[in-house]
């Protein structure tokens, strides 16, 4: 029903702070940024369908609704805190950093592009060419940061699961994604630049450096041969820890690397392998000897059930990490197969719902525990599509789930991919880091939550539960 305001409006008379009113209206259980977000994707889809000078308009206007949006969420704060935000209140909020109305989308803002040349720079959909009997089609460049083979979540799940989540997990976002989250995914692809968790362990990048130097026939040799700290320089480190963490990254490297030259050198299987090869070839041998060599996660393979009591379904994941500490699963797989399909966008969304079931559970066993220490723990997805392996993180932001993506990498599966070893374990060691802080916030919420450390009545799990869901019975 409200779209029907932009379909029975003439483009010259739209007016956002009208529109907002009978969305609000329409929708009153909805907050202001949610509001605006309905609001963009409907002016979205009415774009398709309009002749080129409307459209160039409709799309003329569509940056302001961000604008709006960031605007709305100072409002939405207020509403959270117990205040009543009416539409008049957003409106006057936007219109005291400069008045909203439709001149503002007015295509004359752009004086230098041709109105043309504004419409072809929305199109995104293949353009089809037909000569005769035969039927040409032409596909528009992709954005640069835009990636096949990684988890992706559409625009319409995207829209549908926006009451409760916020997910970051790829180049795309939904509008009512926190500025805080984009930033922080983007701080995450620079870090994943720079290999900036390699570089913590200088002595460990210098040598899988060297190693990938090194011709297949003598790599195995150069492994064991090479990496004691005689190798790698200053023996009289006194930090035992960093000496520690080094020595157990340079194991890690070896014990791989060594099970990559089997990869490479093992004879080809006649005919066709099965869809779960590259997991089980590629990724299961990384993390058996991850938990071997760092002893904090013990992993289980091939449809397990989570350690979840849940009435109504059995959750199987393809892979599970447990800590060993509390013996609670902080690292869930899905393989989505050798190639990239819709067998990701389920396997996405499959993983977006059981890493929030995981994480809620798990604040059934902390209720006395702090709410604003809880905010910190992080469960972990692993999601595979080909040979490429996205890591993202789950987590509590303000009142929703957050999914962001920290690390993606493609495991070498032959000697010409090797160099993509060095992004590889940047993700591992960044998973370890992570893992190592979630250890020592276990400690802390089992403190909090034994009554070791106390914590504010207020402040307790039990008593700040997530709006969106209903109280926990006793």
């Amino acid at each position: 029903m409200s779209l029907d305001y932009f379909t029975r409006t003439p483009t010259s008379s739209w007016d956002l702070t009208d529109a907002f009113k009978l969305y609000q209206a329409a929708n009153p259980s909805l907050r202001g940024n949610e509001i605006v977000a309905l609001m963009h994707t409907d002016v979205c889809e009415l774009a398709k369908h309009r002749p080129s000078n409307a459209s160039n308009r409709t799309m003329a206007m569509l940056d302001t609704f961000m604008r709006m949006f960031r605007l709305s969420q100072c409002n939405d704060v207020a509403a959270d805190a117990g205040a009543s935000v009416t539409a008049g209140q957003h409106i006057k909020t936007w219109n005291s950093h400069g008045k909203v109305n439709v001149n503002n989308y007015s295509a004359s803002q752009h004086p230098t592009t041709s109105k043309r040349k504004q419409l072809d720079s929305f199109v995104q959909e293949p353009i089809s060419l037909k000569k005769g009997k035969k039927e040409f089609s032409f596909v528009p460049q992709l954005k640069p940061s835009v990636s096949t083979e990684k988890p992706r979540i559409s625009d319409e799940d995207q829209r549908t699961l926006a009451p409760l989540y916020h997910v970051k997990i790829s180049s795309n976002h939904a509008p009512t994604t926190p500025a805080d989250l984009i930033d922080a995914y983007q701080r995450n692809i620079e870090d994943q630049a720079r290999n900036e968790s390699l570089r913590k362990r200088p002595k460990a990048y210098a040598f899988i450096k060297s190693a990938l130097d090194q011709p297949l026939a003598k790599l195995r040799k150069f492994l064991w041969t090479n990496g004691n700290d005689k190798d790698c320089g200053d023996d009289e480190d006194e930090d035992n820890d960093k000496d520690d963490d080094e020595a157990k990254a340079i194991e890690l490297i070896r014990v791989i690397l060594t099970d990559f030259t089997l990869v490479c050198e093992k004879p080809p299987y006649p005919g066709g392998t099965n869809e779960r090869t590259p997991f089980m070839e590629s990724l299961v041998p990384l993390f058996k000897a991850y938990s071997a060599i760092y002893g904090n996660v013990s992993f289980v393979w091939d449809e397990k059930s989570l350690s979840i009591c849940v009435p109504d379904a059995s959750k199987l994941m393809d892979g599970i990490g447990n800590c060993t500490l509390d013996k609670v699963d902080r690292i869930l797989f899905e393989s989505s197969g050798p190639k990239d399909g819709s067998h990701t966008d389920d396997d996405t969304l499959k993983l977006i719902e059981y890493v929030s079931i995981s994480m809620r559970n798990e604040m059934k066993q902390l209720e006395q525990a702090s709410r604003t220490t809880f905010e910190k723990r992080r469960i972990f997805a692993l999601h595979m599509v080909g040979y490429r392996l996205t890591l993202w993180s789950a987590f509590i932001h303000h009142h929703h789930w957050a999914c962001l993506q920290e690390r993606t990498a493609i495991i070498p599966s032959t000697w010409a991919t090797r160099k993509h070893w060095l992004q590889c374990f940047e993700l591992i060691f960044c998973l370890a880091d992570m893992l190592k802080d979630q250890d020592a916030l276990t400690n802390r919420l089992l403190d909090e939550h034994t009554g070791y450390i106390e914590v504010a009545k207020d402040d307790t799990l039990r008593a700040t539960r997530l709006p969106h869901y209903p109280p926990p019975t006793y």
